[in-house]
């Protein structure tokens, strides 16, 4: 019985010492990245963030019918906001409000690409209300942030793409 516990206590010493031997000669695969180049940024584009995050399009559920309101009235600040995205791409809406741009290249033999984003946020933890530093839907503009729902998750990137 002892040779069997000396043999097993051998084979994990051996796996363990192949896993830090495999670890400490790991090379790093990353891509060096280039350094940032500091660029100036119009004052238009927090305003359209502020904007964004004011329509209270949230979503409950899949199975909950959406405001129709607050969606529509978004969609019409976009088209307003973003005018040459609307006259180059093709829009079309899906299941009422969502949203799909085309952008047809000039050359067929390209792959596409796809640029994702939502305009749906999570409905507000009312219990959390008070820990807000400005209301979720006031698109309130700090010295370091614009505060309200969608601001992270995914507004933001929506309004970057268009």
């Amino acid at each position: 019985m002892k040779n069997i516990f000396k043999i097993v206590g051998v084979i994990i010493l051996v796996l363990l010492a192949i896993i830090i031997g495999k670890t400490l000669a790991l090379n790093s695969k990353q891509v060096p990245s280039e350094n940032f180049k500091s660029i100036s940024l119009s004052e238009d584009i927090f305003q359209n963030l502020s904007k964004a995050l004011q329509y209270k399009t949230i979503s409950y559920s899949e199975e909950s019918i959406p405001d129709e309101e607050a969606f529509i009235g978004f969609h019409n600040f976009l088209k307003q906001t973003f005018p040459l995205t609307h006259s180059r791409l093709t829009l079309e809406k899906i299941n009422d409000y969502s949203l799909l741009f085309t952008w047809k290249g000039s050359i067929d033999s390209i792959k596409p690409i796809i640029f994702m984003s939502h305009q749906d946020v999570v409905p507000v933890d009312l219990p959390t209300i008070g820990e807000w530093e400005a209301g979720p839907f006031n698109g309130k503009i700090t010295e370091k942030d614009i505060i309200g729902r969608g601001s992270l998750d995914d507004k933001s990137t929506l309004v970057g793409l268009l």
